[in-house]
């Protein structure tokens, strides 16, 4: 996996996603989003009461 070296490669890389024809699943069928609210995401970090 490849990390982005600065905010401007990301954004860019962010843009591409916006122009594909179909940017919610890579060439293999996976998902290249997904959607959480916060408390998921505490969840996932161990970090709920």
């Amino acid at each position: 996996m490849k990390h982005c070296e600065n905010r401007a490669e990301l954004e860019n890389l962010v843009e591409d996603l916006r122009r594909c024809a179909m940017p919610y699943t890579c060439p293999h069928g996976r998902p290249t989003l997904i959607e959480m609210n916060y408390r998921e995401l505490e969840k996932k970090f161990g970090r709920t009461q």
